[in-house]
């Protein structure tokens, strides 16, 4: 483990042996003393926290400390535990080193709508057990909450608004009992996640209103499983602080009192040992001295979780192989015939334009009086295109201007075989019938 762990967890435990309910940092969620709802993260099987809260420095102290376990689930369901050794109940000297009592408390909130990075949470928490008295009705904290996050640059936003009772919304420093309905107020916070340290998920800035309570904390990465918190409650009373209690002046804890608090989360890890000896084989350079380095285990567990799906596919592709062979022959077989269309299209237009080139040259030079070169320009047409009707009926027309009827004749009746309703062709042939026709052009 860390050095630097080592250090902190030692004074915290040692804090706890000189142990008021509610430490911050202890309900579920990432905020103080407020609680709000987190994705889940599937590499994550709980996380436990350990903290202290110090009231009072005087000659009285007045501190508590508290243990909490956490555990959520991908359907949006939070709860926790939590063990916490109050702080004494005596207000004079003597009285210093009576045992603290102590409160074991539940903890109990599931999301109820979700929209992108938006969501509404209810919540009970607060069911408590401690030293003097069972469950009492009027501890429950109920809530409900607005949360959302919003990226801005490399900085991620929290925001939190809600309504709650009990010790969501008074001073959680006072152990006195309190109608839970009759407590109910609004509070709000706002989390701003900094890319300083980022590599662990960077530095957590904190800050709460509840009631009228100001709440500010930071929490910092120490590896990507621990973080360590520090915070201050009631800050705008901290004037207050060193200076509840004193052997001149013997006095209670007074509400809304301002509070320093430490504390540790350790996110535990969703591995087993046997997957991790597996992974060790596998991925030895993830381990170093025989145990998971932090910042590359997220990597390697992915890999290795991927690892038995890309032999599945794998063995899916070779099931496959022979067909593909085959699709990919009928695929060159259908390419070529395509191509071989396509080629055919070209052709045919290729033609179909040089043929209608021809017929324009020849229609030029007809009315030119060239009828030797219309008819040669006209024989090309029919040679690219040989089934378009108005090219007989044009070398049809030359021949008549040449006086060779017999062959207008031939060259008019294979336009109108071509074309049936070519009406200008069958009025030609209707009029040399009836011997009507002159020696004049004909235009087509």
């Amino acid at each position: 483990m860390n050095k630097k762990i080592i250090i902190l967890i030692s004074i915290l435990a040692f804090s706890s042996l000189i142990g008021n309910s509610r430490v911050a940092f202890s309900r579920p969620g990432s905020f103080m003393r407020l609680s709000n709802f987190e994705e889940y993260n599937p590499d994550k099987l709980f996380s436990v926290f350990m903290g202290s809260e110090v009231t009072s420095v005087g000659n009285i102290l007045s501190h508590s400390s508290t243990f909490s376990y956490n555990k959520s689930y991908s359907n949006g369901t939070t709860w926790g535990l939590n063990y916490t050794l109050l702080p004494y109940e005596g207000i004079l000297p003597e009285e210093q080193h009576k045992d603290s009592g102590y409160e074991f408390g539940v903890h109990f909130q599931s999301r109820l709508y979700s929209t992108g990075l938006s969501n509404i949470t209810f919540g009970v928490h607060d069911i408590l057990v401690n030293d003097n008295e069972l469950i009492n009705i009027n501890n429950l904290s109920f809530f409900l909450n607005f949360s959302s996050t919003m990226s801005i640059e490399s900085y991620n936003l929290t925001t939190i608004l809600g309504v709650g009772t009990g010790k969501m919304v008074y001073d959680p420093h006072t152990n006195e009992t309190q109608d839970s309905l009759s407590t109910l107020g609004i509070y709000g916070g706002f989390k701003l996640n900094t890319p300083f340290l980022k590599r662990w998920g960077g530095m957590d800035f904190i800050t709460e209103i509840v009631a009228r309570a100001l709440n500010i904390g930071f929490v910092f990465p120490i590896t990507k499983e621990y973080d360590f918190s520090i915070g201050i409650t009631n800050v705008e009373n901290f004037s207050w602080f060193s200076n509840q209690s004193s052997d001149e002046n013997p006095r209670p804890l007074a509400g809304n009192s301002p509070a320093v608090c430490v504390g540790i989360t350790a996110n535990i890890p969703r591995i087993s040992s046997n997957k991790t000896k597996k992974i060790a084989q596998d991925y030895p350079v993830l381990f170093i001295n025989g145990r998971v380095d932090s910042s590359l285990y997220n990597a390697g567990q992915y890999i290795y979780t991927l690892k038995d799906s890309i032999d599945i596919l794998l063995q899916d592709i070779n099931n496959v192989s022979a067909k593909n062979v085959e699709l990919q022959l009928n695929n060159h077989f259908y390419q070529d015939s395509l191509n071989n269309m396509i080629l055919n299209t070209e052709i045919i237009n290729s033609t179909q334009n040089e043929a209608m080139r021809c017929l324009s040259r020849s229609l030029r030079l007809y009315y030119q009086g060239d009828f030797q070169q219309a008819l040669s320009e006209v024989d090309n047409a029919i040679e690219l295109q040989p089934n378009i009707a108005v090219a007989y009926a044009r070398k049809g027309s030359i021949y008549y201007k040449l006086n060779q009827l017999d062959r207008a004749t031939l060259n008019w009746n294979i336009a109108l075989k071509l074309d049936p309703e070519y009406s200008e062709v069958r009025d030609m042939l209707g009029a040399l019938k009836d011997n009507k026709l002159r020696p004049v052009s004909i235009e087509n």
